[in-house]
């Protein structure tokens, strides 16, 4: 049976061709019927799909998404032929990955067990760690793509999940990304999962980000805002990244998204 988890994903691109989204075969129209799945060693055949029904808009090849998730929750005996054999859709998850350091996890309460995910967002996953201004403590996350921070304060932290996607919503618009885009990539964050940092850089972009928060609310008799903090921020180059700030980075992956 397919779960109404399985019914809302993206298709994924396979060795065998393109996917499009699935449709319900009783609604699709009678110029575009549902093909067969493919049969081992015979011709395909014309096969009829009852009303509700889901069948492939098309034949994919092996993919990651058949190995790591879709074989396991569809009962496939081979993974790696899931994708070419089944009448399923088949696709990942709308989801976004938060990498966050063992400080912050343990503040937020998320130390058990992380299985391995992956987003689909255009700006990847978010690492993020706890920034201390003062007396002050807020939220840092920074995109794994374009080094876009977002801020958000300590005490918000019961709510992440449902806060963080409008706080992304909320700077992408400050940097000027189209409306489309920024309605795309919410849509993207209809999950968060949360797992451990791994990488090196991002942890050094972070650790940079803390410092120079940190010296350029020294003297100051009132911490700045968090939104003055990000167009600080965003505006920092970024030396891995050829010197480009997180804005231009942030623009520069929607455009290649587009493409």
């Amino acid at each position: 049976m397919h779960s109404e988890h399985l019914r809302r994903r993206l298709c994924v691109r396979g060795r065998g061709g393109l996917c499009r989204a699935w449709v319900p075969a009783g609604q699709r129209p009678p110029s575009e019927p549902g093909r067969e799945r493919p049969r081992h060693g015979a011709a395909e055949a014309t096969q009829a799909a009852a009303p509700g029904s889901f069948t492939p808009r098309c034949l994919v090849g092996q993919s990651r998404a058949c190995g790591c998730s879709i074989a396991p929750r569809i009962g496939a005996q081979y993974a790696g032929k899931c994708a070419a054999y089944s009448d399923v859709d088949y696709a990942v998850d709308l989801m976004v990955i938060l990498r966050c350091t063992q400080k912050l996890l343990a503040r937020l309460k998320r130390t058990g067990e992380m299985p391995p995910a992956e987003s689909t967002t255009t700006l990847g996953d978010w690492y993020g760690n706890i920034l201390h201004i003062g007396r002050r403590e807020h939220l840092l996350f920074i995109s794994e793509r374009s080094r876009l921070p977002v801020v958000i304060p300590i005490g918000e932290a019961k709510h992440l999940e449902a806060l963080f996607p409008e706080a992304v919503c909320d700077v992408l618009a400050t940097v000027g990304v189209a409306a489309a885009d920024l309605a795309g990539e919410r849509a993207k964050m209809s999950e968060i999962a949360f797992g451990r940092t791994n990488n090196r850089s991002l942890l050094g972009t972070l650790n940079d980000f803390a410092f120079m928060a940190r010296m350029g609310n020294a003297n100051r008799g009132e911490p700045e805002a968090p939104e003055e903090l990000v167009r600080f921020l965003a505006q920092t180059p970024i030396l891995p990244l050829d010197g480009a700030n997180p804005i231009a980075l942030t623009r520069a992956a929607f455009r290649r998204d587009q493409v």
